[in-house]
């Protein structure tokens, strides 16, 4: 068992790696959830908005559709755009790995989105291919988005702040 448990570990080491590589080269990164954000995406996108604020990149939330009322407690939700943003570096999709959950952004954004790389994080074992992810973090024995990205974080050394760590 323990050659597989360090096989294992090696592997989101070259993972975590690999994504604060490409981290640490962008400066405009866009936090792109489902069609129909959740209260996991919605946490997921506000909290890692937090985490690449406080490492002095610039985060841009989006959503196809605007968030539903119940996920309007959250504080910034308000941030999380209908607007696709017109320059980014890089993405990072919260909460999906399918292309069944972003039919519309892919249906209107999907070209823009191949030119740059992308990174998703994601708990749900329903992933497909998308034709432009180029690094995943998936996770199915993960509770959710955010534990993955709280691991993510700690294991990068990134700071998690009092409001990443609320979301």
């Amino acid at each position: 068992i323990r050659p597989s448990i360090n096989r294992k570990a090696s592997v989101l080491s070259t993972i975590y790696e690999d994504i604060k590589k490409l981290v640490d080269e962008a400066q405009t990164i866009l936090i792109l959830q489902p069609d129909n954000p959740d209260g996991d995406s919605m946490g997921s996108a506000l909290g890692l908005e937090e985490i690449l604020g406080d490492l002095g990149k610039t985060p841009l939330m989006y959503s196809y559709k605007p968030s539903e009322t119940y996920l309007r407690l959250h504080e910034g939700w308000d941030r999380v755009s209908q607007s696709f943003p017109k320059a980014f570096d890089l993405t990072i999709l919260v909460d999906t790995a399918s292309p069944t959950l972003l039919v519309n952004t892919l249906e209107h954004h999907g070209v823009e989105l191949s030119k740059r790389p992308a990174i998703v994080i994601d708990h749900h074992n329903s992933r497909s291919e998308m034709g432009f992810i180029t690094h995943e973090l998936i996770d199915p024995k993960a509770a959710s988005t955010g534990e993955q990205i709280v691991q993510l974080a700690e294991a990068l050394e990134w700071p998690i702040n009092q409001q990443a760590a609320t979301k």
